[in-house]
């Protein structure tokens, strides 16, 4: 096989198998997700609730949402398979650029949330990861944007550090 038609076959997939594979890889992350969650400090010991709730649940919601959508897209897709039928469609780059981009923001967040702490590392991931899904990009969308960005880990601090008694990490770049 010559490099163009190994090329075409890579860019060239069924929509059914692409969401299958988008939903095999979205739950190994979520796996991933779950297992490191294992490694974040317990600070405060209230009950049941701890530091490592939220991200593994999170994660097993991700996990059986991956599931579903692995499921719901192999299914129709093996049958189809079966009956002959094979739609093939292009897959443009730019998608899988922004679906790697995604994943690497995702790496960051987690990899710079002991030293930026929650409140920071939240809001520079939001505004990253809406900028990369956004379609509108003018000022307009641009500025509500980071007003969402700056507001949802807020509303999400207080409620884990003074509802729940959850000390969240406020980053040792500040101590």
């Amino acid at each position: 096989m010559d490099n163009e038609t190994n090329e075409a076959m890579v860019r060239q997939m069924n929509p059914l198998l692409k969401d299958a594979c988008a939903g095999a890889v979205l739950f190994l992350v979520f796996l991933l997700f779950f297992l490191f969650s294992f490694s974040i400090e317990v600070k405060s010991l209230t009950g049941v609730v701890s530091a490592r709730s939220v991200p593994q649940a999170v994660s097993i919601m991700g996990m059986f949402a991956a599931l579903y959508l692995f499921l719901k897209n192999l299914l129709p897709y093996l049958e189809q398979k079966r009956a002959g039928a094979d739609a093939a469609v292009r897959v443009p780059r730019r998608r899988w650029l922004l679906m790697a981009a995604s994943l690497l923001l995702l790496a960051g967040y987690v990899a710079l949330m002991e030293t930026l702490g929650f409140i920071l590392t939240s809001v520079l991931y939001l505004l990253a990861q809406m900028g990369i899904i956004a379609e509108k990009k003018t000022w307009k969308h641009l500025l509500l944007l980071a007003v969402i960005a700056l507001c949802v880990p807020l509303v999400l601090y207080f409620p884990f550090r003074y509802g729940f008694k959850l000390l969240l990490p406020t980053g040792t770049i500040f101590h």
